[in-house]
């Protein structure tokens, strides 16, 4: 397997949800995107003894933009941020076309404006929704 760098990799968002209208539009601004995917160990008792399992997938997503408030994305998670609603992400390999996706609510919103360099802004992201994997027919990525 050939190694990959960060630009086969994307992040779309659609305002208001997976449930909302629309297609999923690049964020296109980013400097940093780190994906943490985990799930949740739970311990399940029966008569034959404790089993630990995994359950639900936990997705947290920490991306740095640019500060940029003529950009789309970056005014639609700003809005999602202040407003308190939800914002769909899809993430994967636009190569391959491995993409999940799921409903996410903004938890941190920081700007950063260093003395030298451009302003940024760091997101983070957890997710509220089942996270969908997509091998194929589910969001595609631009």
């Amino acid at each position: 397997m050939a190694d990959r760098t960060g630009l086969a990799h994307s992040l779309s968002y659609k305002a208001g949800g997976a449930a909302a209208t629309g297609s999923y539009t690049a964020v296109a601004n980013t400097r940093d995107v780190d994906v943490a995917d985990s799930r949740a160990e739970i311990e399940l008792n029966s008569r034959s003894g404790a089993k630990n399992r995994g359950g639900l997938r936990s997705v947290t997503i920490t991306v740095e933009l640019l500060t940029d408030f003529a950009d789309a994305s970056y005014t639609a998670i700003k809005a999602a941020f202040t407003g308190g609603t939800v914002i769909s992400f899809a993430w994967g390999e636009a190569i391959d076309g491995n993409v999940d996706h799921a409903d996410f609510e903004i938890v941190e919103f920081t700007k950063n404006e260093p003395y030298e360099g451009p302003a940024t802004t760091s997101v983070r992201a957890t997710s509220v929704s089942a996270v969908t994997a997509s091998a194929s027919g589910g969001p595609t990525v631009p």
